[in-house]
């Protein structure tokens, strides 16, 4: 950055439209450190640089979904506004050169609740959805759509295998996307009731663990343990690599054990917080990480405090996650050694009547093994048998097979 402030201006327009791609490629990269501020500041310059009606949209996308991410909702509205829909050349706003544009306008559309909206976002793109450097941000836009649309487990399961695959996506790594991937990923998990695999992700070293922190209390209020939220908030909040999103979404769950366990001048305190956030920045998306007994307590809570930015918060449209964070270990539904070889079965044989043959065993002994399997998995049919099996982690490598 000193040798391009140092430039004159002959030099700067004799780059041309080099200098912009320079800038921006270079402020998505502070920011995936965590350097927020300074990757705006470039991103502004690299705007100010871009000469072209096309090489601005390219640009401005930057900003958009930077913004967008960090929960800076104003500023990435104000940006979007900027974005000319018909200076994109070659079919671009569908290509890897509006990537962050397509992720910032899919953020948006999450806090507003509107799930199928942000997963339509991407549509026509498959250009870069598996390619692109920017592979955890579009992930943690799906993620959070899919848990939205309660449509956890095998997507789950297989957004968990792609991250921790021996040779993983572009884009994965120690940085603050990765990280925040890595939270609503474990997220995922106790909304879909396997404590375990969430605590796995939760093991990953990442410098940028603020955005962790989200996931981390969670954590804590999915064992009915209200009181280590509390207990923890200080250093979950002193954690490096802090967005607005993600300390508005540990505050939010903060709230929430602070109205469990009766503690009205933090929760006060907290919501007042929140509300003032909210003010100035925007997002609501991390309300849908409450459950809905939550949500309620909050909002009742907000009304009685009497104050209309608190009230205000919590008062629109939300679409929690999960109806109530499931406080039961998959363990409760272990499956007899015989039932798993039967569970394991449905992968590969559809009928009743193929099962028996393959087990060796009667039709009726295979219905009565199947009356078990579900009802222990909490189900009434074969899909929904292995859904919840795959959510559970009962297949082990065997999932791999529905692929």
């Amino acid at each position: 950055m000193a040798h391009f402030h140092s430039l004159g201006r002959d030099d700067r327009d004799a780059l041309g439209e080099v200098g912009p791609v320079a800038l921006r490629h270079h402020a998505y990269s502070l920011f995936q450190v965590g350097r927020f501020a300074e990757a705006q500041r470039i991103v502004d310059l690299a705007i100010s640089a871009a000469g072209r009606p096309w090489s601005r949209n390219y640009t401005l996308v930057y900003g958009l979904g930077l913004s967008a991410f960090e929960g800076r909702v104003p500023a990435a509205r104000a940006t979007a506004s900027l974005i000319d829909p018909d200076k994109w050349p070659h079919d671009h706003a569908h290509s890897y050169m509006n990537a962050l544009g397509r992720i910032g306008q899919a953020t948006l559309l999450l806090d507003d609740f509107d799930f199928d909206g942000a997963l339509a976002q991407f549509d026509d793109c498959e250009a870069f959805l598996h390619t692109a450097e920017f592979w955890p941000l579009i992930n943690w836009v799906f993620a959070h759509a899919r848990l939205g649309l309660g449509a956890v487990g095998t997507e789950t399961h297989r957004l968990h295998e792609a991250v921790f695959a021996a040779q993983p996506p572009p884009g994965i790594g120690d940085s603050v996307a990765t990280a925040a991937l890595l939270n609503i990923l474990a997220i995922s998990w106790f909304a879909a009731g396997n404590r375990k695999q969430a605590l796995d992700v939760l093991k990953q070293r990442q410098t940028h663990n603020g955005q962790l922190a989200p996931a981390e209390a969670l954590s804590r209020m999915t064992t009915g343990n209200p009181d280590a939220v509390l207990r923890d908030l200080p250093a979950l909040e002193a954690r490096t690599g802090h967005t607005v999103r993600s300390t508005l979404a540990t505050l939010t769950v903060a709230a929430a054990a602070a109205v469990q366990t009766e503690r009205a001048e933090v929760a006060a305190t907290l919501l007042r917080r929140i509300a003032a956030l909210h003010e100035c920045h925007g997002p609501r998306l991390q309300l849908m990480y409450l459950s809905s007994d939550d949500l309620a307590a909050l909002r009742a809570f907000a009304s009685d405090l009497g104050e209309p930015a608190a009230v205000a918060h919590f008062a629109g449209r939300v679409s929690p996650g999960i109806a109530r964070w499931q406080l039961v270990e998959p363990a409760t539904a272990a499956l007899s050694r015989r039932e798993q070889i039967v569970l394991e079965a449905m992968l590969r044989f559809d009928s009743r009547a193929d099962l028996a043959e393959a087990l060796h065993v009667s039709e009726h002994t295979v219905k009565s093994q199947l009356r078990s399997i579900y009802k222990k998995l909490g189900v009434n049919n074969r899909d929904a048998a292995i859904e919840r099996a795959i959510t559970l982690g009962l297949f082990g490598d065997r999932r791999r097979e529905l692929r």
